[in-house]
């Protein structure tokens, strides 16, 4: 996957992240613990580790991710990271940048629950977040991305979503949630979870 950065890409995509056990053990945290405790108006969830997102395992994945692609992440961090389940039939979040070098999203809700195979995954655009944008306007401020992305005319590319997918990438690049289509239940809504690193010193 550092390849891939490497021959100028800033997306790689990569399957099968975690071992079978690993993930079943992270959907099983998902799924019983109480830390679900922000809502966006979007419709989704969001825990963070504030509210009791901290499993070890993401913390290994962070060290073996290190370990696996040093030319890429030697000098980079793990500043936070969050999840995001979405409400059935509900957006998810809107086109934005992450505040990292390097961002790491992937997806742990089973492939049989979603309804839309080929989609639910991200849109990626091949255009980071100029230098000189604050925090709001590259979080929050929806309109301005899409204008400044057309009027440069950035392409977009779409990955569909896969149990046990993620996407390893810039994380100022533009980027949003696909249009997504799971079935009921909270155990089949879809779930991703977003890991910043940064290079430099704690």
């Amino acid at each position: 996957m550092a390849q891939n950065f490497r021959d100028g890409g800033d997306v790689a995509c990569i399957d099968n992240l975690l071992s079978p056990a690993a993930l079943a053990q992270l959907q099983r945290f998902c799924l019983e613990s109480t830390v679900w405790r922000r809502s966006y108006r979007q419709g989704y969830l969001g825990a963070y580790p504030e509210s009791g997102f901290v499993s070890p395992l993401l913390l290994q994945l962070a060290a073996e991710l290190k370990a696996t692609v040093p030319e890429l992440l030697a000098e980079h961090h793990l500043t936070y990271w969050w999840s995001f389940v979405c409400q059935h039939q509900r957006p998810g979040t809107d086109i934005h940048a992450d505040q990292s070098d390097i961002s790491l999203n992937f997806w742990i809700t089973p492939d049989g629950a979603n309804l839309a195979p080929g989609g639910g995954g991200l849109e990626m655009w091949n255009v980071a977040a100029p230098p000189d944008w604050t925090f709001n306007d590259y979080n929050a401020d929806g309109y301005r991305i899409r204008l400044h992305l057309s009027q440069i005319g950035a392409k977009q590319k779409s990955f569909a979503y896969a149990e046990n997918r993620a996407l390893l990438f810039r994380g100022m690049l533009f980027h949003q949630t696909s249009a997504c289509r799971f079935a009921e239940g909270f155990e089949n809504r879809r779930r991703n979870i977003t890991m910043l690193f940064r290079r430099g010193k704690r």
